[in-house]
C-alpha cells in the first residue's frame, strides 16, 4: 500500500478547509434527516413530568382539560459505515476517495448520536476508523495498491456491533472486484438482516454493477439527494 500523504492530521485539516462549504451543506442535510420530533401532550404552563402524566390521564378518562402539544427533539441515533476500495485499479481516484471520506466524517463530527466506521479493502481489509475513534485522529490518506477482494471487508463489517436506529452503508469502489458476486451477495444479505441502507458509489466515468456515478465536487449533493429520498430516521 502506498500513502500519498506524510502528515495525516494536516491532510485531514486541509480537506476540511477545501470543502468547508460542501461540508456545511451536508451537515445541514444530516441534521434535517437524522433528527425527528416527538409530540408531547401537556397542560398549559411550564412543561414538566407531572403535567405530561396529567395530560395522559385526561386523554384516557375523556375529562375536559387544557391540554396542549409541544415537540421534543429526539436524540440522533445513526450508524454510518463506509467501505473504501484502495486496490491498484483505484489509483486514478485515490485522492478523491480520501477526500470523500473526510468530507463525510467532518459533516457528522458534531453529532453525538452519529457513529462512523471506515473499512479499507484491497487484497485484504483493515478497519481504518472504528465506531469509537475520533474523526480527527483517524488516518485517512490517499491509498492504492494490491488486489481487489471485498469479502474480507464484509467479514470485518459483520464483526461490528451496530447500535444506530438508522444505519447507512456507503460502498466506494470502481466495481472491478475479483470476488464481487459472492461478496455482494453476502453483503446484501447482511444489510437486509440488519436493516442497513446501502449506497454504492463510483467516481469512475460510467455506472456499472449497480454503482452510481458522482464526483467529489458533487458528492454532497449526491448524498443529500439519496438520504432525502430514503426519508427521515423514524
Amino acid at each position: 500500500m502506498v500513502s500519498r500523504s506524510g502528515d495525516t492530521s494536516q491532510f485531514f485539516l486541509d480537506i476540511v478547509r477545501k470543502y468547508r462549504r460542501e461540508i456545511g451543506e451536508l451537515e445541514y442535510i444530516f441534521k434535517q434527516s437524522f433528527t425527528s420530533m416527538k409530540i408531547i401532550g401537556a397542560y398549559d404552563g411550564d412543561v414538566n413530568l407531572k403535567k405530561q402524566q396529567e395530560a395522559y390521564l385526561a386523554s384516557k378518562t375523556a375529562e375536559e382539560s387544557r391540554v396542549y402539544q409541544y415537540y421534543l427533539r429526539r436524540k440522533v441515533s445513526v450508524d454510518i459505515m463506509i467501505i473504501r476500495d484502495v486496490s491498484g485499479s483505484t489509483y486514478r481516484f485515490e485522492r478523491e476517495y480520501a477526500e470523500a471520506l473526510i468530507e463525510i466524517l467532518a459533516a457528522v463530527n458534531n453529532f453525538d448520536g452519529i457513529r462512523t466506521l471506515i473499512i479499507d479493502f484491497e487484497g485484504g481489509a483493515k478497519v481504518r476508523k472504528s465506531f469509537i475513534d475520533k474523526a480527527e485522529q483517524t488516518s485517512i490518506v490517499p491509498l492504492s495498491g494490491g488486489g481487489t477482494n471485498l469479502l474480507p471487508a464484509v467479514r470485518l463489517l459483520q464483526e461490528q456491533v451496530l447500535k444506530g436506529k438508522r444505519r447507512l452503508l456507503f460502498l466506494l469502489s470502481d466495481g472491478e472486484i475479483n470476488d464481487r458476486e459472492q461478496a455482494e451477495r453476502e453483503l446484501n444479505d447482511y444489510c437486509r438482516r440488519n436493516q442497513i441502507e446501502m449506497v454504492k458509489i463510483t467516481f469512475d466515468e460510467e455506472d456499472k454493477y449497480g454503482y452510481e456515478h458522482t464526483t467529489i465536487i458533487n458528492l454532497h449533493r449526491f448524498l443529500a439527494r439519496r438520504i432525502i429520498e430514503k426519508g427521515a430516521t423514524y
